[in-house]
């Protein structure tokens, strides 16, 4: 979900292929990182928004495998040195209930924003409950000082379905930001339940 230099909101053109036996593409163009109509914004953080990506659903022998990967570049107007550039690679494998996956991003070319994220899990889900363990740590550029700042989570959740269209949910996580000084590092425990409908 990460996006190159923060382009979240620009206007773009997104294409999905079909899937054929089990792989599907993508491609997504934006013509510059502003949120209005009207002409190319040449002044905007970044121009020419290029996105590829592709993933994979399948099955073989009980274990089923789900995979994606994507790569996407931009402009930088003067004096930028370096085009912002973008990539990551995910993965899941499932088996008898069991499921283990991870995740990694880089970003690289923006100076205020480059960084990495990666987390890593296993969930497992028996009839009605469903229970899961993951662990995140990422790092961008600190914006206040040289260096980077941190962000590390870990996080306990169990669901349990108490009708096709209803589920009760639980979590206890317990997270960790440092950006270097005493003052910004945060540190905490974090309990949440919830009740989810569908209709």
């Amino acid at each position: 979900y990460i996006e190159n230099n923060r382009n979240n909101d620009a206007n773009r053109i997104t294409y999905f292929s079909p899937r054929f036996s089990g792989l599907q593409l993508g491609i997504s163009y934006a013509r510059d990182s502003g949120q209005v109509n009207g002409p190319v914004n040449n002044n905007a953080v970044v121009t020419d928004i290029v996105d590829v990506a592709a993933n994979y659903s399948g099955s073989f022998g009980g274990v089923d495998i789900n995979a994606s990967a994507r790569y996407g570049t931009a402009s930088a107007p003067a004096p930028a040195v370096n085009d912002p550039t973008v990539w990551g690679v995910g993965g899941s494998l499932g088996y008898a209930g069991w499921t283990v996956g991870g995740s990694f991003v880089d970003q690289d070319g923006t100076a205020a924003r480059d960084g990495q994220a990666g987390d890593f899990g296993i969930g497992y889900a028996n009839g009605p409950m469903s229970y899961s363990l993951t662990y995140f740590k990422g790092k961008n550029q600190n914006n206040e000082a040289a260096g980077f700042e941190t962000l590390e989570t870990i996080v306990l959740a169990t669901k349990y379905n108490v009708a096709d269209n209803f589920n009760v949910r639980a979590f206890i996580a317990r997270t960790d930001f440092t950006e270097g000084n005493v003052v910004d590092d945060v540190e905490g425990t974090i309990i949440g339940v919830s009740a989810n409908f569908s209709f």
